[in-house]
């Protein structure tokens, strides 16, 4: 998500419009802002400096599948970012808010479109409840309209990132395969890991922990302090996914031209209308995921 930087011109102010977001800390580059939400609940952006980078996996970068090359310079402009996926609380309270007048909802939001909550959630010390669990089963166009609702409510520009931003902010000045290194482990993002195989010797399966969220903040943030970048739940970016990035904006921007994908399968099935056979994008890695 990424609205206009604070002291920006901004559209006339509402009646019901949120106070100018307050600087809370600097560090290094980093600067982080709050967004009342209700109910005590606050939405933490990140200031993401302008830069340029290289995006994709290099040829020769181990485990790299076709569809993440070819690597390109990329120039991104500055933007915010949440520190954090959206929690199971926020989300809660976004979905609840009623529109006053001059705010038109485009659709409903489910109140908990989260499957590890209650008994399917097995909590972690210090946990009490999964209200700072990332909410898990939202769908591409329920997270554009919390995107829209916020921005209705704040008068800044709230979107999904383009994942040209995701990337760079998720490498944070890195060009290791990961923010944190070559490699990944369970103290750094929640995934599946392999702890041993099972007793048939001639057997494929492996015995793995995690396949549920933890909270957020739980894993060292990267250096640009974004939390969760690397597991727990994939993460919706506003492109149109493609099988290669030849043809990519280079300029950081969304790819959203469907005219332009080259997902033959999804097209191929044919009995759908064009938009609905055109596969959104995620990033991250999920705790159903294997770390790759």
């Amino acid at each position: 998500m990424q609205p206009a930087a604070p002291g920006a011109a901004q559209p006339p102010s509402p009646p019901h419009q949120q106070a100018p977001l307050r600087l809370l800390r600097w560090q290094s580059t980093t600067q982080a802002f709050q967004e009342a939400l209700g109910e005590g609940e606050v939405l933490t952006m990140l200031r993401i400096p302008a830069g340029r980078f290289w995006m994709g996996s290099p040829d020769q970068e181990a485990g790299r599948d076709p569809d993440e090359g070819p690597a390109r310079e990329v120039e991104i402009g500055e933007f915010l970012i949440a520190s954090t996926p959206i929690t199971q609380a926020q989300w809660r309270v976004v979905a609840d808010w009623e529109p006053p007048p001059g705010e038109i909802w485009q659709q409903a939001l489910p109140l908990e479109p989260f499957l590890f909550q209650g008994e399917q959630a097995r909590l972690f010390e210090p946990e009490s409840d999964t209200a700072q669990r990332p909410v898990e089963r939202v769908t591409w166009e329920e997270a554009r309209e919390f995107c829209r609702r916020l921005s209705q409510r704040t008068s800044r520009r709230y979107s999904l990132p383009s994942e040209a931003q995701w990337e760079y902010a998720c490498r944070a000045g890195t060009t290791s395969p990961y923010a944190f290194g070559a490699e990944l482990t369970a103290e750094l993002a929640t995934l599946r890991f392999h702890i041993g195989r099972l007793d048939d010797p001639g057997a494929t399966a492996w015995v793995t922990e995690g396949q549920q969220t933890t909270p957020v903040l739980l894993h060292p943030a990267n250096a640009w302090g974004l939390d969760e970048m690397h597991g727990n739940v994939l993460e919706w970016c506003l492109d149109y996914w493609h099988d290669s990035y030849k043809g990519a904006p280079a300029a950081g921007t969304a790819w959203l031209n469907r005219a332009e994908s080259n997902n033959k399968e999804t097209i191929e099935k044919g009995n759908k209308s064009d938009s609905e056979q055109q596969l959104k994008l995620l990033r991250g890695g999920s705790g159903n995921g294997l770390p790759r």
